[in-house]
């Protein structure tokens, strides 16, 4: 069986030590540590870009210690095969079912030979941008987040599934992936990330609006139809509906999150239910 993002290949070797470029390009100022046996199985790694994430999947033959320097992206990482540990600013955490990479942290993975897992990385500037969409204002301090091993948040779950049904996808045929659906799966997957992951703005992103806003609906409905061919995103919907700033207190939720609970009592589907459509097929 070929194995995922074959169609993007960054490394094939069986030699540990011609790994270390490959690291070197993915993530800048880290440190590995890749266990030199000569009978090391080989090891693949397969990189696809995209807008503002992009998709990484490794299959190792060789057991690999990293230390990873200032990185400019968050990486939501599943497991695929193999055991590991993640270990972030002194505490350790199995990495058995995935792992969570930030920056502004302390990070360091140690996987056995054998380990396979497929990520998903994520511009920080482009996940601040998405977060100040939905919370309604430029996040005032970095995004800290915290680890769980076990990633049992329902969007997580979901984040997972669409990470393995997009890398399966994106393994096919790139072409024949609409552009639009394209973009939109990736505003869900930042989204996915942001609610799933617990951090120092979840209590923003989890609020509700409690006053209804009718003509905000209405504007995002009319929106939606007016673009129905361009890329739907959270920034767009607000830009779309600004006065809704106004009716928003500081204290009781946010544009993004207003817009997009209104848009779901009203309408029973959420804003942006299309970019949920669309990625049904690659589940």
């Amino acid at each position: 069986m070929r194995p995922l993002l074959d169609n993007f290949p960054l490394a094939r070797t069986a030699d540990p030590e011609q790994l270390r470029p490959t690291f070197a390009t993915l993530f800048q100022d880290s440190i590995f540590d890749i266990d030199a046996d000569r009978n090391s199985a080989a090891s693949c790694i397969n990189y696809c870009p995209l807008q503002y994430t992009g998709l990484l999947y490794g299959n190792f033959g060789a057991a690999i210690r990293a230390s990873f320097g200032e990185m400019q992206f968050y990486v939501q990482g599943t497991t695929i095969r193999g055991t590991g540990e993640q270990l972030t600013n002194g505490k350790t955490t199995s990495a058995d079912v995935g792992g969570l990479l930030f920056p502004h942290a302390d990070l360091g993975l140690h996987f056995g030979a054998g380990f396979e897992y497929l990520a998903l990385n994520i511009e920080a500037e482009a996940l601040a941008r998405k977060l100040g969409a939905i919370i309604g204002a430029s996040p005032e301090r970095q995004i800290e987040f915290e680890v769980d091993p076990e990633f049992s948040n329902p969007a997580i779950l979901m984040l997972r599934r669409l990470i393995a049904s997009l890398a399966v996808r994106m393994s096919s045929d790139r072409k024949e992936m609409p552009v639009v659906a394209l973009v939109e799966t990736e505003q869900v997957l930042m989204a996915c990330f942001l609610f799933g992951n617990r951090n120092n703005y979840s209590h923003l992103l989890n609020g509700r609006l409690r006053i209804a806003a009718p003509r905000q609906v209405k504007k995002a409905e009319e929106y939606i139809e007016e673009s129905w061919d361009q890329p739907l995103t959270v920034e767009a919907l607000a830009a779309a509906t600004a006065q809704v700033l106004a009716a928003c207190s500081s204290r009781s939720s946010t544009i993004g999150d207003t817009l997009l609970w209104r848009f779901s009592g009203k309408c029973g589907c959420d804003a942006l239910g299309s970019c949920s459509t669309e990625t049904q097929g690659y589940r």
